[in-house]
């Protein structure tokens, strides 16, 4: 299948939702659709022969995201950290949102510049002399790095992450900061809107107010929210994936307590046809999907991530469909090898446990029994 033929597929999923119509037609039309790849998908590969496949393909980084524990000595109440690349239309943009904000909270804006080769660097030089602003500059190695560096030390009770080509809206600090303090809470995430060179604007997403928040209920990207700091004490980036930002779910979200979310909008993203989200189709990278899960299930483990209450079935369930999502138009061998090791991973850590949620029942079933023409029909229409 290519991404045409499942968009069309989960479109007519969702209309037929709509009328209340059951599974026959949908699962019909996914049958006749995949009916080409019927031969080949009926043999799957053990799991050394798929992992060899998919090295052969991608080699895996194997990138932990544990860290040596970071020093945190917090002199302002925020430390906003924003990574500097090949922005320079933007950078003084995103740097001027930060500091025109009125608030009662101290800040830091950190600025990492990763190696920029167009003017960034000499843009950057007009707020050296600014105490709210420290830049950092280092060779070129990339976001995970550039984050890293700014997180080592880290000088603030709370951290934020701001991409230099996106802005914040006003009042975001204070909106964020106000109800951090006002309930001690670990995470505090707001609503955020979309905006395009040319002008046009949209409501990326919008939450609720809403305390005590499910884990499952935030997004899994790292910006337009405030964290604690000590969520970062022994957690990183890890280097050389894509896909680095899955952490923020299953490292970071998953050793929070309280979580909080908010309506007020916190956060401008600047659409970008050219961002990874938008172009990874077909590329031999996208493995870095599976990979970057299988290296975040593991450091769960050497940082005692409780499964249930930390990091839950279903969330793993979420997880392995998108890892699905980024990878299927690479060829169905490549669907076979992910499946295979995914159902590894399902039976290493959470063979013992079972979703009570409807919509993944299925999934699990598929992973259980290793039934690959299931775990295609549920990743498609989940």
């Amino acid at each position: 299948m290519n991404f045409t033929e499942v968009h069309r597929l989960r479109i007519v999923q969702k209309v037929l939702e709509k009328l209340h119509i059951g599974r026959f037609i949908p699962d019909f039309l996914f049958k006749l659709q995949t009916r080409k790849d019927k031969e080949i998908i009926e043999k799957l590969p053990d799991s050394e022969t798929a992992d060899k496949f998919l090295d052969s393909l991608y080699k895996d980084p194997k990138s932990s995201a544990v860290s040596q524990t970071h020093e945190i000595d917090p002199v302002v109440d925020l430390e906003i950290i924003v990574p500097v690349y090949n922005v320079e239309k933007y950078i003084d943009a995103c740097i001027k949102s930060v500091l025109d904000q009125k608030t009662t909270y101290s800040y830091k804006l950190v600025v990492v510049n990763d190696g920029s080769p167009d003017r960034c660097g000499e843009l950057l030089k007009a707020y050296e002399s600014d105490e709210r602003v420290t830049i950092i500059t280092q060779e070129n190695k990339g976001l995970p790095d550039a984050r890293n560096r700014a997180l080592n030390p880290i000088c603030g009770k709370y951290v934020y992450f701001l991409d230099s080509d996106d802005t914040l809206p006003e009042n975001t600090i204070q909106s964020l900061m106000d109800v951090a303090c006002q309930y001690d809470a670990d995470i505090v995430e707001g609503s955020m809107s979309a905006f395009t060179d040319d002008g046009k604007t949209s409501i990326n997403y919008k939450n609720k107010y809403c305390v005590k928040a499910e884990k499952a209920s935030l997004h899994g990207f790292p910006v337009a929210k405030v964290y604690r700091a000590e969520l970062f004490r022994t957690v990183q980036f890890p280097r050389s994936y894509w896909w680095d930002d899955s952490i923020m779910m299953m490292l970071v979200v998953a050793q929070a307590d309280l979580l909080v979310t908010i309506p007020q909008f916190v956060y401008n993203y600047r659409t970008n046809p050219e961002s990874i989200s938008h172009s990874f189709r077909g590329k031999p990278k996208s493995l870095d999907s599976f990979y970057v899960t299988r290296s975040l299930l593991k450091d769960q483990e050497t940082l005692n991530i409780d499964r249930v209450s930390g990091y839950s079935i279903d969330s793993a369930l979420y997880q392995f469909k998108y890892n699905w999502h980024r990878t299927y138009d690479m060829g169905v061998e490549v669907e076979k090898a992910i499946f295979v090791l995914t159902c590894d991973l399902f039976d290493k850590y959470y063979g013992n446990q079972v979703t009570k949620d409807k919509k993944y029942m299925d999934m699990q079933k598929a992973l259980e029994n290793r039934d690959f023409y299931l775990y295609r029909r549920e990743c498609c229409y989940m």
